[in-house]
């Protein structure tokens, strides 16, 4: 796997391994949700980081599990009934997948290191401590079951802060509103840019920013349900609790019988434009029978594809045997397409953009918590952005997600939260060439606090004053550094002596805050006289690839297209930023003709998203006479995690789809939504060459 996707891990919590497998961190995905607290790793991870487990190598674990096996296989192997007969047919189908989805996860040794360590992650020494199994938590299905309950309030604190600085230090000015809600049977909000803490019978609870929860029974869920569809939901998860003998035996939750959730009233939560709903699935093969059979039907869903998540120890090896017939280390996730009021036919192409058997590897948390896998599923939701998301049957919150349930607060206990730390400023230095830099590397990359991608190309280093500034809350986190490795880092660029820090200076934050530009100029000007020197002794100059560069080499490698697409380097292969797509659309208005786009890359890709524009003049809405595409993933819908093929694709259906809604070419969108035949009849023409209008088109075809 190439470098770069470590570091794209550690900022979002999604590491690609290849087209349909993805690892991720669930409490990296979460922490986005917070600013002044965060999800406490330990905390999230309360199985599976046994030290024997986690210390032992694959080979070694593997090798245990093939002497288990062989005294399991002294016992003779009872005969399956017919359901189970069935359900071993469809886990014999996916076996493959996921065997090789494990393979590509241990071959991705960078991951695997960092694995090891998600525990422990970017906690202090003594900060990530166990849950105690004693300490109390509300039971919530009880609270709500009393008369009182519709009467009980839940107290939301807002902080407002108000910085001051003084002599060179900080003092931080706090005061808290408070506002008063029921906790019952209502709607819930934080709709602020901050999480909040609120409290509940003297427990403490930490509330998103932007996001809502209503904690009720099934029998209050149709108070969900908007009195506009426009206000309804583009994305719907639904974790049901199950009818499961192994959950009654570990008493965690009750289950309900599978009849009860056909009364779920999906249909009526559905935005205008449609919602793609995703349903968390156990492996009993009566189950599988009754939502396909039953429960789809009912709520109004069209099947479209599978997921499928599989658990992982701390060492990478599988939570469990993959043949297991009970307890298999690896669910279902079943995602299907809901009609809404206003879906036309061009929705239905979601149906084949969304892949099918892509796997979801992670460790798992508490027992039956899902991992959060929204991100992976926005690029499928119909309807405009952001995307109004929800979870029915939760037991967590997220930023930007309504959650309902009848307890959506069980995971946002103050026990599984740790303060944020916040820095005051971060600095990128850049070593290279030099066996003193990585040993200053090696020091920081064993620093109790660091988070940050560290690679032979750079490292990223926080100084802080271990002040908890909550005025900074875009630094993520912060790697506090002794005086000593501060005059490193000076002695490491060539600092004058006179200017290093005195040892335990409390103002090291704000002496380096004014240094930074000096600093920065420094580097670039040794990394100038380097490169001459190395030119002055005949060693030929040898190309950087830039992160942008080498992301972009993985997704032409990776190129999946259909026979109808085709991509060319008229600069040649060496200039990999710039290239040609064409795109020959073998249905539709546009079927035959012949269109070329202009890819350029920005070194910051994926971060930002490539520049297209089409070369061949077209009659098309969302294209205009100048060449700028009209494309949602181009502009504000666009995330690191998409790649060219998403683009090519979303191209083609341009073609497949023409989009009225959303026209740059406002004559041609009328003339689709009002006069559809001769809308044809004007591309047509265009394609043949001619004109349309007072608009003349060459011939595309």
């Amino acid at each position: 796997m190439e470098d770069n996707q470590l570091p794209l891990f550690m900022e979002s919590g999604i590491y690609k391994l290849n087209s349909n497998v993805f690892f991720i961190d669930p409490v990296r995905i979460l922490n986005r949700s917070y600013t002044r607290f965060r999800v406490s790793p330990s905390a999230y991870y309360s199985r599976f980081f046994d030290s024997s487990n986690s210390t032992q190598s694959p080979k070694a674990s593997e090798d245990s599990r093939k002497r288990k096996r062989k005294r399991k296989q002294k016992k003779k192997p009872q005969s399956l009934n017919e359901r189970e007969q069935i359900a071993d047919r469809r886990h014999q189908k996916v076996k493959p997948l996921l065997l090789k989805a494990h393979e590509v996860l241990l071959e991705a040794t960078d991951l695997l290191k960092v694995l090891r360590n998600l525990r422990n992650d970017g906690c202090a020494v003594g900060e990530c401590k166990e849950l105690s199994q004693e300490s109390s938590e509300l039971s919530f299905m009880e609270l709500g079951g009393v008369w009182q309950a519709p009467l009980y309030e839940i107290v939301l604190n807002y902080q407002r802060d108000d910085k001051m600085f003084q002599n060179g230090g900080s003092t931080l000015a706090q005061s808290i509103e408070q506002r008063v809600a029921l906790v019952f049977n209502n709607l819930v909000a934080n709709e602020g840019s901050c999480d909040i803490e609120a409290e509940l019978f003297n427990h403490k609870y930490i509330i998103p920013k932007r996001s809502c929860f209503c904690m009720s029974d099934l029998r209050q869920i149709d108070s969900l349900i908007p009195a506009d569809s426009d206000c309804g939901f583009n994305l719907i998860v639904i974790d049901p609790p199950w009818e499961n003998g192994s959950a009654h035996q570990k008493l965690r939750y009750p289950t309900l019988p599978n009849r009860y959730f056909l009364s779920l009233p999906v249909k009526q939560l559905c935005h205008t434009s449609g919602a793609l709903v995703a349903l968390w699935v156990t492996n009993r093969e009566k189950l599988r029978g009754f939502v396909e059979n039953d429960l789809f039907p009912k709520w109004g869903v069209t099947y479209a594809a599978s997921f499928y998540w599989l658990k992982v120890k701390a060492n990478g090896m599988m939570t469990g045997e993959l043949d297991l017939i009970h307890h298999r280390p690896y669910e279902c996730l079943l995602l299907g397409y809901c009609d809404g009021k206003d879906t036309h036919s061009r929705n239905l192409t979601i149906l084949n953009l969304i892949p099918d058997n892509q796997v979801v590897i992670s460790v798992p948390g508490d027992y039956s918590r899902k991992p959060p896998i929204g991100d992976l599923l926005l690029d499928y939701v119909p309807g405009s952005r952001p995307a109004r998301c929800i979870e029915l049957f939760a037991r967590e919150m997220i930023a930007g997600w309504s959650s309902w349930g009848n307890e959506p607060l069980h995971f946002q206990d103050s026990r599984y939260f740790v303060i944020q730390r916040h820095g005051i400023l971060t600095i990128l230095f850049e070593v290279m060439g030099s066996s003193r830099g990585n040993n200053l590397r090696q020091k920081c990359k064993g620093h109790e606090l660091c988070h940050g991608p560290m690679d032979s190309a750079g490292f990223a280093i926080v100084i802080a004053c271990r002040l908890r500034v909550a005025h900074f809350k875009e630094v993520p986190g912060c790697l506090a550094i002794s005086a000593d490795l501060v005059h490193e880092l000076f002695s490491l660029i060539n600092f004058d002596k006179r200017e290093r820090i005195p040892h335990r200076s409390p103002l090291s934050s704000f002496y380096l805050l004014t240094q930074a530009g000096t600093m920065i100029r420094l580097f670039k000007v040794k990394e100038k006289q380097r490169e001459e020197a190395e030119n002055a002794n005949g060693k030929p100059t040898v190309k950087k690839q830039s992160a942008g560069e080498l992301r972009l080499h993985k997704d032409i490698s990776e190129l999946n297209l259909p026979k109808t697409c085709s991509i060319s380097f008229p600069n040649g292969k060496d200039d990999l930023m710039n290239f040609e797509v064409t795109i020959r659309p073998d249905e539709g208005y546009y079927m035959s003709g012949t269109f070329t786009f202009s890819f350029s890359i920005s070194p910051m890709y994926p971060h930002e998203a490539p520049k297209v524009k089409c070369k061949t003049k077209v009659y098309h809405p969302n294209i205009d006479l100048e060449g700028n595409v009209c494309l949602n993933i181009l502009r504000e819908d666009w995330k690191p995690v998409l790649n060219i093929n998403t683009i090519i694709y979303g191209l083609y259906h341009l073609f497949t789809e023409p989009n009225h809604e959303d026209p740059l070419n406002h004559e041609a969108a009328a003339v689709l939504r009002d006069n559809p035949k001769l809308f044809e009849s004007n591309v047509r023409r265009a394609l043949h060459g001619g004109y349309v209008g007072q608009t003349y088109f060459t011939r595309c075809m």
